[in-house]
């Protein structure tokens, strides 16, 4: 046997390419440090173990704007009203002239002294849909580095990811819709959105 041929021949021979390995399970985090992160880092794994594409899809699929309302690290699962402008870099997609939303306080706002009680209406409602739900905010939003906000005030209803379909808060956003013109504030839009924590600062202020 000619080795040297052989050798070559094996040499020359296509190799199956490797696997890309995957990370471990303690690189990925717990589902719970995942969302208490939501803030700091993209997504990378959903609380119901999806991967970010599949997540995506879920509420794409539905909501085209889930990403480009609030951008990546607040999805929408359903916003009322008209369309909010949207950006570059929306998506999953990583863009270096993405724009960042900002939630912004509020101040003096004809709703600040019957916020309490609109408050206590949509939290009792959604306890009784069984919405298992993170905050429920007043905002204005803007886009960073932006002094006008382009929404004076929206209702923010945070709920644990991957806990509510696109119907579910469809229908409790009209819920959300009524409470709200019932107290003299039909003007006024509400959004669902995926949301591990309360954004930690006052909304609505004297």
């Amino acid at each position: 046997m000619d080795l040297k041929a052989a050798f070559m021949a094996a040499c020359l021979a296509p190799r199956k390419p490797t696997p890309p390995s995957l990370p471990s399970s303690s690189s990925l985090g717990s589902s719970t440090s995942n969302q208490t992160s939501l803030f700091s880092a993209g997504l990378s794994l959903s609380s119901d173990g999806l991967s970010e594409v599949a997540h995506a899809t879920r509420l794409t699929e539905k909501y085209p704007n889930a990403y480009s309302d609030f951008g990546n690290k607040m999805p929408c699962i359903f916003k009322s009203g008209p369309l909010w402008p949207a950006f570059k870099g929306s998506g999953l997609e990583a863009d270096a002239d993405a724009v960042v939303r900002e939630p912004r306080p509020v101040y003096g706002h004809k709703i600040t002294p019957a916020w309490r009680t609109i408050n206590s209406e949509i939290t009792e409602m959604l306890q009784s849909r069984n919405v298992t739900w993170t905050a429920v905010h007043a905002f204005a939003y803007g886009n960073e580095g932006e002094v006008r906000s382009f929404c004076e005030l929206i209702v923010i209803v945070g709920v644990e990811p991957s806990s509510l379909s696109y119907d579910d808060a469809f229908a409790a956003a009209k819920v959300v819709k009524e409470i709200l013109t019932k107290a003299g504030f039909p003007e006024i839009e509400t959004a669902f959105v995926e949301l591990a924590a309360p954004i930690p600062f006052v909304a609505l202020s004297g």
